[in-house]
């Protein structure tokens, strides 16, 4: 390596890669707990709302995409459902199924040889820059074949102006919307961070029943303001 090479500064792009990768390397060491969905009554009620959305009929045969796969829950169910699937994250800590193959990569920035039909980008947007929103959309639709399908879910900011209609007026520039679910989670949210861990809130917590109570009750205070998180099943719009 030349002594060019060496010194030169990185790049802002080599930056954001390097502060990703050793961010989500810190976060499966200390909350793998909060990021695998089957150990979290809210992450087993996402997975399967997600997996509800996902157009199963398109699956056998064909390409799919788990992009931001985390512990690779819905890769397994794509792959079960015949479809020829491949996973990619920006660390592989998490990710625990050997048998379908798994890339390193930080999204937006990943190339892929390959067109897809589906694509699930499970709860990554939130966890970019806002800056990147744009680019990213732009990407995914890159990756899909026409008429493919993405299922994109991101969790809501309820201290923000309209968070749906933001992200509806983005997505739409690359997509049209089939279908969507949203979570009212607003008051389940309130109550985990102000009662007091203790073996009875991590019994309470675990319970389905109150966590539909507190949505039906969210539901009812909040209306729009109490949605907390969203999933969409889009198509790639077609040029013509």
């Amino acid at each position: 390596m030349s002594r060019l090479n060496q010194i030169r500064e990185k790049s802002p792009r080599e930056l954001f890669l390097e502060k990703t990768e050793e961010e989500w390397r810190e976060k499966w060491a200390q909350e793998k707990g909060e990021l695998d969905p089957l150990l979290t009554m809210m992450g087993k009620e996402r997975l399967r709302r997600t997996l509800e959305l996902i157009p199963s009929g398109e699956i056998e045969g064909k390409e799919v995409l788990d992009l931001g796969c985390g512990s690779g829950r819905v890769a397994e169910f794509l792959q079960k459902k015949g479809g020829r699937v491949s996973a990619v994250d920006a660390v592989s800590e998490g990710f625990a199924y050997k048998k379908i193959p798994f890339t390193r990569a930080v999204f937006p920035y990943y190339f892929s040889p390959k067109k897809y039909s589906g694509v699930v980008f499970a709860d990554v947007l939130a966890e970019l820059p806002e800056s990147l929103y744009r680019l990213s959309l732009s990407e995914l639709s890159e990756l899909l074949e026409k008429d493919g399908w993405l299922l994109l879910s991101t969790p809501l900011d309820v201290r923000t102006e309209d968070p749906i209609g933001h992200l509806i007026s983005l997505i739409r520039t690359e997509f049209e919307i089939e279908d969507c679910q949203v979570s009212h989670h607003r008051l389940y949210h309130s109550l985990q961070r102000f009662l007091l861990k203790t073996h009875f809130t991590r019994a309470f917590f675990q319970n389905i029943r109150i966590l539909h109570i507190c949505e039906r009750i969210s539901r009812l205070l909040y209306k729009e303001r109490g949605i907390t998180h969203i999933i969409l099943l889009v198509r790639k719009k077609s040029l013509f």
